[in-house]
């Protein structure tokens, strides 16, 4: 990733802006689920965590590599940081089965483990007006070429 930051600052005129737009694995850091998708099913009337979205360790560790080359480009002075956002993005599924769908053809590096979908299962099948909703914390860096 430094190199595409190193070719975005080449071709960038100066004071080009960048922005670097990726999942947040950064909140609510102190637990093993800290940053991951959260998974609900909902209706107009409530909502509840039924688990998460894992992703496979060589997902996480690409996580860490990406914070790493951000940070790099800025400490040699390529960007400068001008803005930085977090905020939720919500996927809406309505069956467990059009979710898994989805996760097959493009969470190539996520799951869903067996505990919570068979949670995710009990909960529709006891309502099934339950939207399965997967919220997953996002990271807005905007940065100006110096």
């Amino acid at each position: 990733m430094v190199h595409a930051l190193e070719e975005a600052h080449r071709v960038l005129c100066d004071g080009g802006i960048l922005a670097d737009l990726r999942p947040d694995r950064w909140q609510g850091r102190g637990s093993a689920e800290a940053g991951l998708p959260l998974i609900y099913c909902t209706t107009d009337r409530e909502a509840g965590v039924i688990g998460y979205v894992g992703k496979t360790e060589a997902r996480l560790r690409s996580y860490v590599a990406a914070d790493e080359a951000v940070n790099s480009v800025r400490r040699r002075g390529l960007f400068a940081s001008t803005a930085v956002e977090t905020f939720p993005f919500a996927d809406f599924f309505v069956s467990l089965e059009v979710l898994e769908a989805h996760a097959a053809a493009h969470w190539r590096t996520s799951f869903i483990d067996d505990a919570t979908r068979a949670r995710i299962q009990v909960s529709v099948d006891e309502d099934p007006s339950r939207e399965i909703v997967v919220v997953e914390p996002v990271r807005l860096n905007v940065m100006r070429k110096r």
